[in-house]
């Protein structure tokens, strides 16, 4: 298969499981994504049409915690789908749009998915919301103030950098850093044209 042939298998898997899904288990998640799914199905359809190959899973009665986790396995799996279709992709556009399908998946679905999930619960993860403040630089300071000064004078030890290392926040800076380097690559590169 080419690679619109298999975003538009995985966009058509997604929106046929969360069909099945919504029918099965009463959750506002599920038709979110179901309607958001449907849109980048049709915004791979403007690449023109394509054979497709439907891979959802026959779903009989399930509680809605096992249809959380079926639907974010599936979510998984599709990131790591879409991060090989970008990477064997020669057109640009079909590239970019996999890419934001891709991160759609990863920074919305994945998210309410692992929200619907475990905030029931209460022991994993806390819903965000929308009162909530978010202070990155509040957060940067009282988590990384102490061990970067001690970079930025020049004496930080082997103990600073596992302490960083070994901080269960250090993978969201690190990748909030990692965005902000390549969005500015990117645009001194002038990939980012108007």
């Amino acid at each position: 298969m080419n690679a619109l042939e298999r975003a538009m298998s995985l966009e058509k898997s997604g929106i046929e499981l969360y069909n099945k899904l919504r029918a099965k288990c009463e959750c506002a998640v599920f038709e979110r994504i179901l309607q958001v799914r449907e849109r980048g199905a049709a915004m791979l359809g403007e690449f023109g049409t394509s054979e497709i190959f439907i891979d959802a899973p026959k779903i009989g009665e399930i509680s809605l915690q096992d249809a959380l986790i079926l639907a974010l396995g599936f979510e998984l799996k599709l990131c790591f789908e879409y991060a090989d279709i970008t990477a064997n992709c020669d057109d640009a556009s079909l590239k970019d749009l996999c890419f934001r399908l891709w991160a759609t998946s990863h920074n919305e679905y994945q998210v309410a998915l692992k929200s619907e999930l475990f905030g029931k619960n209460a022991t994993q993860i806390a819903p965000v919301k929308s009162e909530d403040k978010f202070d990155i630089n509040q957060i940067l300071k009282d988590e990384f103030g102490e061990i970067f000064e001690k970079f930025r004078d020049g004496k930080a030890s082997r103990d600073d950098i596992n302490k960083l290392l070994a901080n269960p926040k250090f993978p969201a800076f690190a990748g909030l850093a990692l965005g902000g380097i390549a969005g500015m690559l990117m645009t001194e590169n002038n990939f980012l044209k108007e």
